[in-house]
């Protein structure tokens, strides 16, 4: 009723401008012309633009709320990005319209996919052996994105000629020069007998030892021989209490949950000058093993007043969701 009392006001205003000037006429059409817009399409309060800034404290600043799940924007927290207007905002699943949307959180991000899916099928293998190929052709692994697929293809000699470290084979392939008949080895490596030996290359090159001529690097010491930490030539790296200092953002934790080779860990909300937790979480102590680090928990709510910003979905969250179909990786 109040937008078609404000909608004859308006269309009545045209009456009273008949005495004015042009500019009232103009005014007049404009106000009509947005007042015919809301009444027909009406005021979408399930739509949130740009969060304005300003807001006091942790909060991102003034805006809008949403009617049925009733999300004030106002409590959004500093941090979060407001969706786009066409966005619909949601606390749970039940708040979004079409079948197999679900709310995602504002802190969602689909998963790392790998390259491997591009909506393209791999060709099919045509082939197991190199008689299942015809005359000429040889059955070859031929790499599709991430997939490895045999298929006959000319033989890897006649293809191009091999490649400077390779020799072509009677039967048409190309393979690996062997040490023994005249391939070099670099000088970290040497030539080996035993074809099991571990670091063993497909030319017959072995690591060399620094238990006998191989030096370590600077940041790395030889071994005991019974170590599992080693590395092809026998050597491991020195201890971050052994004067080899962590790289900036860890801190020195020998033994530690999640310390490196060199007992360097990240820092956590716990550590001095470590990474603090978003407001709507809270730093606590996790206990694995015998030692303690801190880590994030989220922080848990039954009403929004329960969380310093942001809303509550039965845990605290920076803000509203948004309904969307979210992205699985396949099996």
């Amino acid at each position: 009723m109040g937008n078609r009392a404000s909608r004859g006001r308006d269309i009545a205003g045209f009456a009273w401008c008949g005495r004015r000037p042009r500019s009232c006429l103009v005014q007049h059409a404009m106000r009509v012309a947005l007042a015919l817009m809301l009444g027909l399409f009406g005021c979408r309060s399930d739509v949130s633009g740009p969060l304005p800034g300003g807001g006091a404290g942790d909060q991102a600043g003034d805006g809008g709320s949403l009617d049925g799940p009733k999300v004030n924007l106002a409590r959004a927290c500093r941090g979060y990005v407001a969706p786009p207007p066409t966005a619909r905002l949601c606390r749970s699943d039940a708040d979004c319209p079409s079948a197999g949307q679900r709310c995602l959180s504002p802190n969602y991000s689909p998963p790392d996919l790998g390259g491997c899916v591009t909506g393209a099928a791999p060709p099919s293998a045509n082939c197991a052996r190199d008689l299942d190929c015809k005359a000429g052709e040889q059955c070859l692994i031929e790499k599709f994105l991430c997939h490895l697929i045999p298929r006959c293809k000319p033989s890897s000699c006649a293809q191009g000629g091999c490649s400077k470290d390779e020799r072509c084979r009677p039967d048409g392939r190309c393979e690996p020069i062997p040490c023994t008949e005249g391939w070099s080895c670099p000088s970290h490596l040497k030539c080996g007998a035993d074809p099991m030996a571990p670091g063993r290359d497909l030319h017959g090159c072995v690591p060399r030892l620094c238990t006998e001529d191989f030096i370590c690097p600077p940041d790395q010491k030889c071994a005991d021989p019974m170590s599992s930490a080693r590395d092809p030539h026998g050597c491991v790296a020195r201890l971050c209490t052994e004067g080899q200092a962590c790289a900036p953002g860890r801190v020195c934790d020998v033994g530690g949950y999640g310390a490196d080779a060199r007992g360097c860990r990240v820092l956590t909300c716990a550590d001095s000058g470590g990474p603090a937790c978003p407001v709507w979480q809270r730093c606590d102590s996790l206990t694995v093993g015998t030692t303690s680090i801190g880590t994030c928990y989220i922080i848990q709510c039954k009403t929004d007043s329960d969380c310093p910003c942001g809303i509550c979905n039965g845990a605290c969250d920076s803000g509203p969701g948004t309904c969307g179909y979210p992205v699985t990786a396949p099996p």
